[in-house]
């Protein structure tokens, strides 16, 4: 049972009771399965209390909650119209802002469609989460959600999201380090080079920790070959077994270790700790 955190109902209820009217606040509540006859009181008091309800009494209160913001979460606000002697022109705030930041600050965050992403998230992908909100790279964090939202329900595009937030983190650290790259940049040739360059080559070490860098390359290969031979980017032959969610999980949660593995030496290097 996920819960809507009290302070996500406290930033909402009022961005969310100006969006809507009492006839909508009632139609959609409602709608999405909130329990009972519409509270009274203003559309703020409604809001609050109906969803403090639907955590007393619903099975996935959250889930729902996203359901009920989507309409107003999706909304695409149309550009402002340039002025007609040129000066510039102000753009007001985007007034949902406030409910992205509350979602961040409770580890969750949203997606089209009204899909709150980071409930119940594993060991790694929780830990590798909040060092991507410490120090953002958007492209590893877009495909750091996709495989996350998708593990479950579609397990070859879990995948292909698995291998891209590998090949993201090594992209985004070649060109912060102004290190030259492969020319074909794919997760096989950069790896090495970035291992390399952080001091983490297996032929540099001995014993136990060896065994463990040799054993990252194998997890990079065995990603790549999963995301190829049954990613959603590749085309499959009939005879093709069947990829299930326990697969795109351990394919997902492997790449989530070793990306936060190297971000974290990649932080030490650069603060010249150990």
């Amino acid at each position: 049972m996920a819960q809507i955190p009290a302070q996500l109902i406290g930033v909402t209820a009022p961005i969310a009771g100006e969006w809507y009217g009492h006839t909508k606040i009632n139609a959609k509540l409602m709608a999405c399965g909130f329990p009972g006859e519409p509270p009274p009181g203003n559309r703020i008091d409604k809001i609050r209390v109906w969803l403090m309800r639907g955590n007393a009494g619903m099975a996935d209160p959250l889930a729902a909650f996203g359901q009920f913001i989507a309409e107003m979460m999706d909304f695409e606000v149309e550009p402002p119209r340039p002025n007609w002697d040129g000066t510039p022109v102000e753009v007001p705030p985007d007034e949902r802002l406030p409910i992205y930041g509350a979602l961040a600050r409770e580890g969750l965050s949203y997606s089209r469609g009204g899909h709150i992403h980071g409930v119940n998230t594993p060991g790694p992908s929780k830990s590798l989460r909040e060092r991507l909100r410490i120090n953002p790279f958007p492209t590893i964090e877009k495909e750091f959600e996709r495989a996350l939202k998708t593990v479950e329900s579609d397990p070859p595009a879990a995948l292909t999201a698995a291998c891209a937030v590998l090949e993201a983190l090594c992209k985004n650290y070649l060109n912060v380090e102004e290190q030259e790259g492969p020319n074909k940049q794919l997760l096989g040739t950069m790896f090495p080079l970035v291992m390399k360059h952080l001091g983490l080559s297996p032929a540099d070490y001995q014993g136990d920790i060896q065994q463990i860098l040799t054993g990252m390359f194998s997890v990079t290969h065995g990603v790549a070959a999963l995301r190829t031979h049954y990613g959603s980017a590749h085309g499959h032959a009939e005879e093709t077994e069947p990829i299930y969610p326990r697969h795109a999980r351990l394919a997902v949660n492997a790449a989530h270790t070793l990306t936060l593995f190297i971000m974290e030496t990649w932080e030490t290097n650069r603060s010249g700790g150990k």
